[in-house]
């Protein structure tokens, strides 16, 4: 069975409060979701400006 992978790229979603932090989290959110519901899915998460401090996910997150 081939593994699905999703690599999400975003500015912030947990450092900051707006619109697009908000669709961010719901989108991620979506993501966590999928995944406990699929063995054979995988989601890495990029964040230009969140701090790792803020991020509330079970996610893989790297910094920049």
């Amino acid at each position: 069975m081939n593994t699905k992978k999703v690599l999400f790229i975003y500015q912030n979603a947990f450092s900051q409060t707006g619109g697009i932090q908000t669709f961010n989290k719901y989108f991620i959110s979506a993501l966590e979701d999928i995944k406990k519901e699929n063995d054979n899915f995988d989601a890495e998460l990029i964040s230009i400006y969140d701090n790792k401090e803020n991020i509330k996910s079970n996610l893989i997150f790297k910094i920049l």
